[in-house]
């Protein structure tokens, strides 16, 4: 287990803000908070050592905004006046972590002191961060350019369509009003209703007469065909009558001739 003590703490910064600071130095396993006459300080002991490297860095740190910067050393074997623990060699994983460490904290808004801006200036000069988050911010910027003049376009065509709709809808409103208004000044609706009862009452007088004519032309037949018969009995009798005056049979007459 490895430690640091921290002094220059005000009253602001208690147990929960010194855990949250230093978890991006690592896993933090205790805090013991010191008040004395000479101001307040604080051991914070870490699970592994590996988080010491970042937490020393953090000297000139401020913890609280408008408090002033703390000062971190390495307590000896986790308490002050212990032997120091035995720890590796910094190596290029080990500065990678420290210094992506110190770049959350920055983005986070901490604020950092010299040694710790200096790591993270070499470290986005090593690794070009700062210029691909730069690169990607105006990236993303053009995108939402773009977006927002697309969704503009789009307003601006549904607000036309709409318009044209409104249009479309006042214009057939009137013209259903001038064509009302056209009907009640000259009925043309009633005249016409006129013309069809007319014409349906001149079908109907047509069908009667035609039943008439029909009747009566029945009737002249049948008083012909009646005629006829009556003209063919009358001849019959006269004939019949003129053979008993010469007192010869007819067919005698007939055969004599």
């Amino acid at each position: 287990m490895a430690a640091v003590l921290v002094t220059g703490l005000t009253a602001n910064v208690g147990e929960a803000q010194l855990r949250e600071f230093f978890s991006y130095s690592g896993e933090v396993a205790s805090v013991e908070l010191n008040d004395a006459p000479s101001g307040r300080s604080a051991l914070v002991a870490f699970l592994d050592a590996a988080a010491l490297p970042t937490a020393l860095l953090l000297t000139g740190a401020t913890i609280v905004a408008d408090d002033p910067p703390i000062t971190v050393v390495e307590a000896l074997g986790g308490a002050l006046g212990a032997p120091a623990p035995s720890r590796p060699a910094a190596d290029e994983p080990a500065l990678l972590r420290v210094q992506t460490a110190l770049r959350a904290m920055a983005a986070k808004g901490y604020v950092l002191g010299k040694d710790a801006v200096a790591s993270v200036k070499a470290f986005d000069e090593r690794t070009g961060v700062t210029s691909k988050i730069k690169e990607t911010a105006s990236e993303l910027n053009e995108r939402l350019r773009i977006a927002e003049r697309s969704k503009a376009a789009a307003d601006a065509a549904s607000s036309a369509a709409a318009s044209a709709a409104q249009a479309a809808k006042g214009a057939a409103a009137s013209l259903a009003e001038k064509a009302k208004a056209f009907d009640e000044k000259h009925r043309v609706m009633e005249r016409g209703r006129g013309l069809v009862s007319d014409a349906s009452a001149s079908v109907s007088n047509a069908a009667q007469r035609s039943g008439a004519t029909d009747a009566l032309k029945n009737l002249w037949s049948k008083g012909s065909a009646a005629a006829a018969d009556a003209a063919t009995a009358v001849k019959a009798k006269v004939a019949s009558l003129s053979e008993k005056d010469a007192g010869v049979p007819v067919s005698t007459q007939a055969t004599a001739e």
